[in-house]
């Protein structure tokens, strides 16, 4: 009895040995094909970190790799203590040895056909080649599209500017015709008045100068009215004095009449010139062939009208009668 159970305990021993050894063997194997796991996840497997991945692709890779891990995580050395503490997790266990045995399956399936296919067939080469260069075509012509959209906005920006520039400009321009055409007016209208002006101007000074002329014609002619008035007078005047002196004096004396005769001589000295502040002139009137001198006596204001007459010319004056040869505060006509 002691031998048969000695050599049940040897057999114990040696199969717990032979178990352990087996672990560790499917231990190193987990580790190795986990590594090429790795290897193939990053370089040639569909699940991969790239840059175009998106971030659910990435969390779902890293994922994977956590769900291939697990099984001989579990199952290693490394998970020793984590085994100890969960009973279900120890190597012994039944439900640890059927968990063992379906992740190897799940593993060498996996891995058997990584392991025939390493480096993929060149359909799938060519797949993701063609895969790759889709999304690079996608991306270009995003990026063109992109840059089309950018260089349609700029276009459009710039043809919005230029519209706006040839709007102003032609404001500008309606503006300039406007102030060019109001100043065209305003000058025409300007000149419009400044001919009216002129004409009424010219209508105004030609009917003065009618005016004047007209006026200078019946002066001329009240002058000549009056120069023969004052020849008529004198000679009147001396035949009434000549008839009786007496009747004239009463008709004529004191009385102003116009006279016209011509210039004999001139003295403002004397004194009676001095007593009358008078000017005294001689003046010739002459009737036919008879010369009659008279006296004159102008008044001291008439001085500068006298200086511009010589001897021998005519004037015509009004003065005072005293007598047909005697006249006092006699004034020029002109």
């Amino acid at each position: 009895m002691p031998n048969n159970n000695n050599e049940s305990e040897k057999k114990k021993i040696y199969l717990i040995d032979s178990k352990n050894i087996i672990v560790k063997l499917i231990g190193f194997i987990y580790y190795f094909l986990g590594f090429l796991l790795i290897l193939d996840l990053f370089t040639t497997w569909e699940i991969q970190f790239t840059l175009k991945d998106t971030i659910l692709d990435k969390i779902s890779s890293f994922i994977a790799v956590i769900i291939w891990f697990s099984p001989f995580l579990l199952l290693s050395d490394f998970s020793k203590k984590l085994r100890e503490k969960i009973p279900l997790l120890n190597r012994n266990s039944k439900i640890c040895t059927i968990l063992f045995f379906i992740i190897t399956i799940i593993f060498l399936i996996t891995v058997s056909e990584s392991i025939m296919q390493p480096l993929h067939t060149e359909e799938y080469s060519e797949s993701k080649r063609i895969e790759q260069e889709q999304r690079a075509a996608e991306e270009k012509a995003k990026q063109e599209q992109i840059e089309e959209e950018k260089k349609a906005q700029k276009e459009k920006k710039e043809l919005e500017e230029k519209k706006r520039m040839e709007e102003q400009q032609i404001a500008k321009q309606q503006q300039h015709e406007q102030q060019e055409a109001e100043r065209m007016k305003k000058e025409q209208e300007e000149k419009v008045a400044r001919e009216q002006a002129e004409e009424e101007k010219r209508i105004a000074e030609q009917k003065a100068e009618e005016e004047r002329k007209k006026q200078e014609q019946q002066h001329k002619e009240y002058i000549e009215q009056q120069k023969k008035l004052g020849k008529e007078n004198f000679i009147e005047i001396k035949k009434a004095y000549g008839v009786n002196s007496l009747s004239a004096d009463d008709k004529y004396k004191g009385n102003t009449y116009t006279l016209y005769g011509e210039l004999s001589t001139i003295k403002d000295d004397g004194i009676v010139n001095k007593l009358l502040d008078s000017i005294g002139v001689t003046m010739v009137f002459r009737d036919g062939t008879s010369i009659n001198y008279a006296f004159c006596y102008f008044k001291a204001d008439q001085r500068d009208k006298l200086a511009t007459y010589q001897k021998g010319e005519y004037i015509l004056f009004q003065g005072e009668c005293a007598s047909w040869g005697n006249w006092s505060n006699c004034e020029i006509i002109e």
